[in-house]
């Protein structure tokens, strides 16, 4: 009897002691927006054009989008006692991506096995 188990779609990893897990998807989709944000920002400090209430605003759309990724509570956990800088945010959102990537090329890879190993056995016919 043929068998179908669904394979994990979770991103799992660990910072600063801490191991979050969520849908590969929803942290792509959230942490992405949060990277787009971040960058936005970075060009307009070097154009000398940002507002250090606009700093703030970035922090905290930051951290909005790491709870909505991972779940409530999750950049508590990340940045502790730590006063939070954007730098900061740049660097856990990075990270994350990067992770993100690795998973995204990981499924792309096993996908194209199978496209691979079907086209062999229909050359072979």
């Amino acid at each position: 009897m043929k068998k179908f188990e669904f394979s994990n779609n979770d991103l799992s990893f660990e910072i600063c002691g801490n191991t979050f897990t969520g849908d590969a998807a929803i942290v792509e989709l959230e942490i992405s927006a949060a990277q787009k944000k971040i960058l936005e920002f970075a060009a307009k400090i070097r154009k000398g054009e940002a507002e250090k209430a606009e700093i703030e605003d970035c922090i905290k759309f930051t951290i909005d989008k790491l709870d909505k990724a991972f779940g409530k509570g999750t950049s508590e956990a990340i940045f502790k006692d730590r006063a939070i800088s954007l730098h900061d945010c740049l660097d856990v959102v990075v990270y994350i991506i990067a992770v993100a990537n690795e998973f995204e090329e990981n499924k792309q890879a096993g996908y194209d096995n199978l496209r691979g190993n079907r086209e062999i056995r229909r050359a072979n016919k």
